[in-house]
């Protein structure tokens, strides 16, 4: 198992389409709580993903901070962003298709965001409904060849932030810009914050920020 520095993110990398005696043994380490939510999903496959994604999330948690995975609390900040109670250990997971990342880090905030570049979007009507001005501007800058990457790119790194503050889509996005190419800014409130983008499978485009001052990575896969 990855130790974990005291500023390094490490993240893993697992796939969500299991054999069904492995999903199966992931609902066991639910909580009951997670369990009603898994049921909620009409479709079997979402069903199926959504138990991977949590058992799988269980399985990473309890190596780091040494519990069983079935008796780890995983709570939820006013947002729905998940976190654990009394712990140093700070985690993001994000989704697409099969694959799933999660991030895992000691004390600092930490969000991730994945997705699949050869997913269909009007990326213009898009970005200007949830891009800030500046954004927009720059994305519409781009050739036709790379404004689809760079969509992603800026996709990913706004949703990462969002994510590592806890807010998700409550915060204003329209007012909330990060850049595109920096690896770290200052948001509007002074906070710092450092971000990175990386692609670490074909047609993935990733991204991670973090309230820590630098950002080093390390990519790691489970299959657990």
């Amino acid at each position: 198992m990855d130790k974990l520095g005291s500023a390094s993110i490490t993240m893993w990398s697992a796939r969500l389409d299991k054999p069904s005696q492995q999903v199966a043994r992931y609902l066991t380490l639910l909580s009951l709580e997670e369990r009603a939510r898994a049921e909620r999903y009409r479709l079997a496959q979402h069903r199926q993903r959504f138990i991977a994604a949590r058992g799988q999330l269980r399985l990473l948690l309890s190596q780091y901070i040494e519990q069983p995975p079935e008796t780890i609390t995983i709570d939820h900040n006013e947002y729905g962003k998940p976190c654990l109670v009394d712990s140093r250990l700070q985690f993001n997971l994000a989704h697409v298709n099969d694959e799933m990342l999660c991030a895992f880090m000691w004390d600092y905030t930490v969000g991730i965001d994945v997705e699949d570049t050869r997913r269909e979007v009007e990326i213009m009507t898009v970005a200007r409904l949830f891009f800030a001005a500046d954004e927009v501007i720059q994305l519409a800058a781009q050739s036709p060849d790379t404004q689809r990457l760079a969509f992603f790119d800026l996709w990913t790194r706004k949703e990462s932030y969002l994510k590592a503050r806890g807010t998700g889509l409550k915060f204003d996005r329209h007012n909330t810009s990060v850049p595109a190419d920096s690896k770290s800014f200052l948001a509007a409130d002074g906070t710092h914050w450092s971000i990175l983008s990386f692609s670490h499978a074909p047609h993935m485009r990733a991204a991670v920020v973090t309230s820590a001052s630098t950002l080093s990575m390390s990519l790691c896969t489970f299959d657990g």
